[in-house]
């Protein structure tokens, strides 16, 4: 990938948008603790990072934003960029990050997004899954302002403030207001009806030292493979930037807004049953032949989503529902970047910041499903207090002559079986549409990461610690719709059940302290750091319909959990073989505090003390080596992963069905893995680039588990030996790029070896559709860069992106669990961009 850099400074490009593409690929660099993201020269960066001579311990891997630009879309989501990184899958239904799940599915050796350390200019953004306010990166920033990505796999800095470094950190650098006034515009439109617009206007210096600049964007583009449901996202990015001789304050705001639809992924049962679309009877079942799938399967999955098929009454799913799956997600985000150096060796940074989070999503229910919800959450409280609650009533798509009292009475008193037949046998308004449901979430955080570095000779120390204080809360509620019809608003005071009520109420608190010496003439570098961690939550809600039977008549659990480790070492070595080549090696010790998803379940809420915080052990072994025209890195691994936490079956004595039940969670036992993974970049002449990198890994349980039979009683899974889901064997990456003058054409090339769905591999019942295929994905990006390349056209820029050249049909997975089918996500098809871009 592109050189290794052992320099204190790197030169760049004097444009402000997609200059100078010095290497198509990731930039490893060399520091002690961070790595400089190299940007324009008239551009101010939010903080000045000093890169040391000799390298880091890590096998930390750079992404600079123009590396891959003639071959990735601008305006694209950072998430998909890092795909170009060793280590790292990530996939998305969405190029541009509209939805703000996209990304979500990624994986940096063994862990995902909510087992790493993310940031944006050092203001940590964690991801909770559990919630619809969860910080995605996305949220965070336009593609036109991303400077560049410092990944660090496996180990992250002592300093990264998060509660959950499990597996590294993540690190997002946007681009600093510039010292030159200028305007930049961007346009784009492709497929999926996609338009983007993208502005940015730089002030310049106002006064001696202060500068600003404020962005926005808008894009709209149809759901994937849809022509009936449009997503939306609106972003607007602000920030001042004061500088002095001794203090540099950046002033930030961050609002982003976007209304999207469910990204519908697809039981891994479903993989290859390619079946012809089965209309529905004259009776009103669907024929045989679907699978019971709600969905319509042809061209291998593409039509899954919003299908303008009608596929049956009731399920939600067909086109004309559309608008009851739909999500909101609003934020406003503050802070200050405050570095101050009274001494020249001494340097103290501290990052307040403040976020507002808000959102909604709205989804269809079956008639069916809402009369099981209503009558299951009336069983649970009458089982209790022996009377019904009146806070919710039946949905009101039953039929008129439908006696809600008299259902009651006998729902209650009938086994599991015959409550399903009473279910059944009770009929809707004829021509009425599904039930809906509306999840309500809302929240804020405000937090300060500090930290103190003072260079005493060859010595350098670093202190500091993190505070957050972090305010959730969702609730999911069925609702009545005006005159029972699917597309009318919601009847608020009509509630039919609450699915949950959560509320979150979070102190964090971290220290870290770290020691780097140098020694053999500043050929060795030696550092040790210690990190603690104490995370304090009060919960009060009701996690399901069970909580109203679990807990007592209000069903609602109010209950304090504290969680710390005060002992989590890191070690790391580097050694200088000779000016180009350098070892190094870094073993650190991790732990995690359970996620919101995990304490808002009501098997933790009832036992609790059965679940251990998770842990790991990770260590690293690597080489880098930098030349005239090429460079490299080769980094090996092991993984000890302890107290793995994981989703088993739910047990159901009430026979409620699972729809009812929050994942039930439990400490699964060890994972172990180890891999290997290169880098390397190639430049022999000024016109001609060429990067990629190649990763092998391995991952596999190191223990069975136990979880509820069908009787309550526990039984074993046997999954020991087996490899983690979503574990690709080998990946590679690479792209070319060649100019002509201010032309340019690039290729992307890019393999994900096949993967599992299941824990089981697949194996129980030879059930071979838990494998999803190897795919090789294409892109091709040309166009003119009269912008980064001086020419005729200076102030402007133009490029065609194709994705997905050969319209190859792909598939990856999006998550499952460990009791049943894993789901999987159709890739996109061949996708056109065409983007304009003008700089003044």
């Amino acid at each position: 990938m592109s050189s290794l850099i052992f320099t204190r400074s790197f030169r760049s490009s004097s444009s402000l948008v997609l200059s100078a593409f010095l290497l198509i690929s990731p930039v490893f660099a060399a520091s002690d603790d961070h790595v400089d993201i190299p940007v324009a020269e008239d551009v101010v960066q939010i903080e000045k990072v000093e890169v040391a001579e000799n390298g880091i311990s890590r096998a930390n891997n750079v992404l600079q934003a123009t590396d891959v630009a003639p071959t990735s879309e601008a305006g694209s989501t950072p998430l998909l960029l890092l795909n170009r990184l060793p280590g790292i899958n990530v996939n998305s239904s969405n190029t541009y990050g509209i939805r703000t799940s996209d990304g979500n599915s990624l994986r940096l050796r063994a862990f995902s997004l909510n087992a790493l350390a993310l940031t944006v200019d050092g203001v940590p953004t964690p991801y909770n899954p559990a919630l619809a306010g969860s910080s995605n990166p996305n949220r965070f920033l336009d593609g036109e302002n991303l400077a560049g990505i410092e990944v660090s796999p496996g180990t992250g800095d002592v300093s990264a403030p998060s509660y959950s470094a499990l597996g590294g950190s993540i690190n997002f650098y946007t681009r600093g207001p510039a010292r030159q006034a200028g305007t930049e515009l961007v346009g784009a439109y492709g497929t999926g009806n996609l338009h983007r617009e993208f502005i940015r206007v730089d002030t310049g210096e106002l006064t001696p030292g202060v500068t600003a600049f404020v962005s926005g964007s808008n894009v709209e583009q149809f759901d994937s493979f849809g022509h009936t449901a449009t997503n939306k996202r609106k972003e607007i990015d602000t920030k001042v930037r004061l500088e002095t001789s001794t203090l540099t304050l950046v002033g930030s705001y961050t609002y982003s807004n976007a209304d999207d639809h469910d990204d519908r992924t697809v039981s891994g049962a479903y993989y290859g049953q390619w079946v012809p679309y089965a209309p529905v009877t004259a009776t009103g079942g669907a024929a045989a032949g679907t699978l019971g799938q709600t969905g319509d399967l042809t061209d291998k999955g593409r039509n899954w989503y919003y299908s303008a098929v009608q596929d049956g009454n009731p399920n939600g799913l067909d086109s004309v529902y559309w608008n009851k799956n739909v999500n909101q997600r609003g934020q406003d985000l503050f802070s200050v970047n405050a570095t101050f150096s009274p001494l020249p060796d001494l340097k103290v940074t501290a990052i307040p910041y403040f976020q507002d989070v808000n959102g909604h999503n709205y989804g269809a229910v079956p008639n069916k499903t809402a009369l099981t919800f209503f009558a299951n959450a009336q069983l649970a409280y009458y089982l209790q207090t022996g009377g019904f609650r009146t806070d919710i009533v039946a949905p009101t798509n039953t039929n008129a002559a439908f006696d809600a009292p008299t259902f009651l009475n006998t729902y209650v008193n009938d086994t599991p079986a015959q409550r399903t037949a009473l279910i059944n046998a009770t009929t809707v308004l004829p021509g009425a549409g599904d039930e809906a449901r509306r999840s309500v979430n809302s929240g804020h955080r405000y937090g300060l990461p500090l930290n103190l570095s003072w260079e005493v000779g060859s010595e350098r120390i670093d202190v500091g610690g993190y505070f957050e204080h972090d305010v959730e809360n969702q609730t999911r509620k069925g609702y009545n719709l005006v005159n029972g019809l699917i597309a009318n608003d919601f009847i608020s005071n009509q509630s039919w059940t609450t699915y949950s009520d959560n509320h979150f109420n979070v102190h964090t608190y971290t220290f870290y302290a770290k020691d780097t010496v140098q020694l053999l003439e500043n050929r060795l570098h030696l550092s040790a750091g210690l990190k603690g961690l104490q995370q304090n939550v009060v919960y009060n809600g009701a996690p399901d319909n069970l909580a109203f039977y679990n807990v007592y008549a209000g069903g609602y659990y109010r209950t304090k959990f504290s969680f710390s480790d005060s002992f989590q070492p890191q070690l790391g070595a580097t050694y200088g073989l000779n000016r180009g080549n350098e070892l190094f090696f870094n073993f650190s010790r991790n732990f995690a505090a359970p996620g919101y998803d995990v304490i808002g379940s009501t098997s933790f809420q009832q036992n609790p003390g059965g679940l251990k915080p998770e842990r790991t052990n990770n260590y690293d072994l690597g080489w880098r080596t930098s030349r005239k025209d090429w460079s490299a890195s080769l980094a090996t691994y092991y993984i000890e992963y302890q107290n793995r936490i994981g989703s088993i079956a739910p047990y159901d004595p009430l026979g409620f069905g699972s729809a009812s039940t929050t994942t039930p969670y439990a400490n699964l036992g060890r994972v172990t893995g180890y891999g290997a993974e290169a880098a390397f970049a190639y430049r022999p002449a000024r016109s001609f680039r060429l990067g990629g990198s190649l990763s092998y890994q391995s991952l596999t349980y190191g223990d069975n588990y136990q979880q509820p039979g069908s009787n309550g009683l526990p039984q074993t899974v046997a999954i020991k030996g087996n490899t983690v889901p979503n574990t690709p064997k080998w990946t590679f990456n690479s792209d070319a790029t060649y100019f002509f003058g201010s032309f340019f054409a690039g290729v992307n090339a890019r393999f994900t070896d096949w993967v599992y769905l299941s824990t089981d591999n697949g194996l129980a019942g030879g059930n071979g559709a838990q494998r999803l295929p190897s795919y090789a994905l294409f892109g091709l990006g040309v166009g003119y860069d009269g912008i980064a390349r001086q020419g005729a056209l200076k102030n402007v820029r133009i490029a065609l992106n194709v994705d997905n050249v050969f319209d190859r049909y792909w598939y990856y997975s999006a998550g499952g669990n460990s009791y049943g089918n894993g789901s999987f996500g159709v890739g996109l098809p061949r996708t056109t961009y065409l983007t304009v871009s003008t700089k003044f």
